[in-house]
């Protein structure tokens, strides 16, 4: 099969170009001579440029053959058909892994003590939630979880995590050094940053919708480090492997390989 890598500065991307080689697939150094292009994981942040490039997305598709396919997420339609590897179960899960990984060493860089005996909030219980309060724990340090549903609140009990309802944890804020945000909504306010210690940091890990208002944390005097793309910035070969088996698994199960 033959594939085209979009390659826009993010590391994971040269690494995946290198996986589909090793592979036994022909990389093709342009879109018009692929089977499929593989963009950005969101490929159009604005709808119509790829994500980190100039090129337009709808000129870059019509220059693709007729049957050839377009891998990435995108929100409309164009002249080729989209398949979206975003949405493939595994990649969700193992993609916490380095995403996770990256957090504790952003918190590190940041932080003047251990994680071991630190009093860490971890707010939601996705993929990425759970992997890092799991590696929290076994660092030694004390992990509150932070959810809305009760489900989720009871599996943080069961891991032997303490558990708050997101709409309770000004209540808590004081007692942390550490606030890793894996939710992508608004959920902490001025009545939570204001209840937060000089010396603690918030690590926001949300892609979009932070929930932190990075003007009013300012005001406030509140830390907070947006960790943005840490897989890609700290673990390159293992996120490329790992989006590199998804573009495969969507191919196979949209018939295309």
């Amino acid at each position: 099969m033959k594939f085209y890598v979009l390659q826009s500065g993010d590391k994971r991307y040269e690494y995946i170009a290198r996986m589909v080689e090793k592979d036994g697939h022909r990389l093709v150094s342009t879109p018009e001579d692929c089977d499929a292009a593989v963009l950005p994981m969101v490929a159009s942040v604005d709808g119509v440029h790829i994500t980190g490039t100039d090129i337009v997305l709808d000129e870059f598709a019509a220059a693709m053959p007729e049957k050839s396919v377009i891998l990435g997420s995108l929100g409309r339609e164009t002249v080729r058909p989209v398949l979206n590897y975003l949405i493939d179960p595994s990649l969700r899960y193992l993609n916490a892994v380095p995403t996770a990984e990256g957090a504790i060493l952003v918190a590190m860089e940041n932080l003047p003590r251990t994680i071991w005996n630190s009093k860490c909030l971890v707010l939601g219980r996705g993929h990425v939630g759970s992997y890092l309060a799991h590696l929290l724990k076994g660092m030694g340090a004390y992990v509150t979880m932070a959810a809305r549903k009760q489900v989720d609140l009871d599996y943080a009990r069961s891991m032997g995590y303490e558990a708050v309802e997101i709409a309770n944890v000004a209540d808590i804020m004081g007692r942390q050094d550490l606030v890793f945000n894996a939710v992508p909504a608004p959920v902490l306010g001025e009545k939570e940053l204001k209840a937060l210690r000089d010396d603690a940091v918030i690590i926001e890990l949300a892609a979009a919708n932070h929930a932190v208002d990075l003007e009013l944390a300012e005001k406030v005097g509140a830390k907070v480090v947006v960790g943005a793309s840490l897989p890609g910035k700290y673990s390159p070969e293992t996120a490329g492997r790992i989006i590199t088996d998804a573009l495969y698994r969507t191919l196979k199960a949209n018939g295309r390989m």
